[in-house]
């Protein structure tokens, strides 16, 4: 949010995501008709049965998010193959990365589309959607997907910042890494406004939600972002904003986020301030309606401080309330192969817990990514995309106040 998100898309097994608390989740996300309409799949489909049901799906107009072909190794396009030869590379698929797919693959997919247009009469759809994550992929891989290739074969291209472990820290960040990645190895070939549409509008035309997000729209949802006005183009203005610039974020017009000034005008309540480094700004996270979003910005740090102080001790007070039924949110191992089900050994709980990691792309993080060899220099010359719209390199730490 502090880097102007509005929704997201991945949550872990026992999150509890609301619709209408600050971004929307999409997988969870009816607009409040209780239809669900997106599913996802991080790992593998299991078997035919698997493949069937979210083919059905798609065919009846919902939303299919996929990772396939993640990496450089040639036998990843085998389940780009198996994703052919089960059927499910149809409209509504939107598969997260692809970044071993070539132009004979992405040719390929343009022709199965177009047989299912002939075949379905859906004619105007684009043949289907690969979500690009260049930061993540030029870390772990020195390589990225073919966006390009799989745009010129009518893919639809949207943007997306991977997980934290090996991503950028929020989409705002990840339009620099496209827009560097677009200037010094495509040549140029999309526009800025190309490069905001995999942000803004295309999200939401991929889901199939056209009719209610990613445009500013009469009638559609009023998700809105507010940036400084840096001069010039509106889509290069989006493109160099960083998080200094992030002015006011609303989500079905309500404001939770923003500077003082703009969340006081836009009659936001319960909100508190939160600071950044030196940026100044207020957030909103108690919202009377919804039964647990109870707890505010510096009860949550300090909540989370004191469990770092003694991990041990409230672990042992979480389980206690799970055996008397009151069971708060907790932390658990994300994979199926950390459970202790499966590992045989308890979840520890005496490690050091870290730092919390700053929200926003300030200078430690640069200093990080232009320091690791695993990206071969391949991201190093994303620093100077936050320079200061004077032009002036801003100094360590420096973020600007409200």
């Amino acid at each position: 949010m502090v880097g102007g998100t509005t929704a997201i898309q991945g949550s872990a097994k026992m999150a509890y995501p609301y619709e209408g608390w600050l971004v929307r989740n999409v997988e969870y996300e009816t607009f409040k008709t209780g239809e669900k309409t997106v599913y996802q799949s991080a790992l593998a489909l299991r078997n035919a049965d698997e493949y069937r049901m979210n083919r059905e799906r798609m065919e009846d107009g919902k939303a299919f998010i996929y990772h396939l072909s993640e990496g450089t190794d040639p036998v990843l396009i085998d389940e780009y193959e198996l994703a052919r030869t089960r059927k499910i590379l149809r409209p509504r698929f939107c598969g997260i990365h692809c970044t071993a797919l070539g132009e004979p693959q992405f040719q390929e997919w343009e022709q199965i589309a177009e047989d299912i247009d002939a075949a379905e009469d859906v004619e105007g759809e684009e043949n289907g959607t690969i979500v690009w994550s260049p930061f993540s992929n030029l870390w772990l891989y020195r390589a990225t997907t073919a966006v390009a290739a799989a745009r010129d074969r009518g893919m639809r291209v949207c943007l997306g910042s991977d997980w934290s472990p090996s991503g950028s820290k929020n989409l705002l960040g990840e339009l620099k890494v496209a827009d560097m990645w677009n200037r010094t190895h495509l040549g140029g070939e999309f526009s800025a406004e190309e490069l905001c549409a995999m942000a803004t509008r295309n999200p939401a035309d991929a889901l199939g939600w056209s009719a209610r997000l990613g445009r500013l729209k009469e009638g559609l949802h009023g998700d809105v972002l507010v940036t400084t006005d840096r001069g010039g183009s509106a889509y290069r203005n989006l493109i160099e904003s960083v998080e200094r610039d992030v002015q006011l974020v609303a989500i079905n017009g309500q404001p939770f986020y923003g500077t003082a000034r703009l969340m006081k005008a836009a009659g936001a309540t319960h909100d508190e301030p939160i600071r950044l480094g030196r940026l100044r700004r207020r957030i909103r996270l108690v919202y009377p309606g919804i039964t647990d979003a109870d707890m505010g910005w510096a009860e949550a740090l300090a909540n989370i401080e004191e469990a770092k102080r003694d991990p041990v001790a409230r672990y042992l007070e979480i389980e206690q309330l799970h055996e008397v039924g009151d069971p708060p949110p907790w932390l658990r191992t994300d994979k199926p192969w950390d459970d202790p089900a499966v590992t045989g050994k308890p979840v520890p709980v005496t490690v050091r817990i870290p730092p919390l990691d700053s929200l926003v792309h300030d200078a430690a993080y640069f200093r990080a990514v232009e320091r690791a060899p695993l990206h071969g220099g391949l991201l190093d010359a994303l620093r100077p995309t936050i320079s200061r719209a004077d032009g002036r390199r801003p100094r360590p730490g420096e973020l600007d106040d409200d």
